[in-house]
């Protein structure tokens, strides 16, 4: 199915799709699930669903759960606008032509400057009453506003209630944010200086 054809379906279905909240509150541990299809033109020439694929379907599901949080309209209102800083992304299995898999997608933690979400891919397999991880990704993303970033506690309350605190950072996104950070070159080495004239 095109990716134009599945936003304008998404988009029609905004004003159906049912926030989620615990006594007026929002519930940051809950997990969007959205259920999806392999299609033709989501395969590559080894007729596996290609790898590009997941990404752009991984923002459908971002934005399921800002909608069953209800943030997308706020979002618009305030012009905020979501960026991706990186992804972590690990293939699994497969995806195959006509497979049946859901797309969960949760809010994990979030720090200074970044949201940190978890998106997996889950084939159902009805036949042996199973389902298997076929991918799993980390994302940390932020919002801008004209190029400017706004801060993970502005916009958190922005969009829910002033004073929330980020659930405790799992082990998984600690080790990645460590990871990150140390291969990043604060100093890189400049290009060396063209010499003049030929010896």
């Amino acid at each position: 199915m095109n990716l134009y054809f599945r936003l304008f379906l998404f988009l029609l279905s905004l004003p159906f799709i049912k926030k989620v909240t615990s006594q007026n509150k929002i519930d940051f541990t809950h997990q969007s699930e959205l259920l999806l299809r392999v299609w033709p033109n989501d395969l590559d020439i080894f007729n596996h669903m290609n790898n590009g694929r997941y990404l752009s379907i991984m923002d459908f599901g971002r934005f399921h759960l800002m909608a069953q949080f209800g943030t997308i309209k706020k979002a618009y209102q305030k012009s905020w606008s979501p960026a991706v800083g990186s992804i972590k992304i690990n293939y699994i299995r497969s995806l195959k032509l006509f497979d049946k898999y859901k797309l969960t997608t949760q809010l994990v933690c979030w720090d200074a400057k970044w949201l940190y979400v978890e998106q997996q891919f889950i084939k159902i397999d009805k036949k042996n009453n199973r389902e298997l991880l076929m991918a799993t990704a980390l994302i940390k993303l932020l919002f801008v506003k004209k190029s400017q970033k706004i801060s993970s506690q502005e916009l958190v309350n922005g969009f829910f209630t002033k004073g929330v605190e980020s659930p405790e950072m799992p082990e998984k996104v600690r080790k990645w944010v460590e990871a990150e950070s140390k291969n990043k070159d604060p100093h890189p080495n400049p290009l060396p200086q063209a010499e003049e004239g030929i010896e």
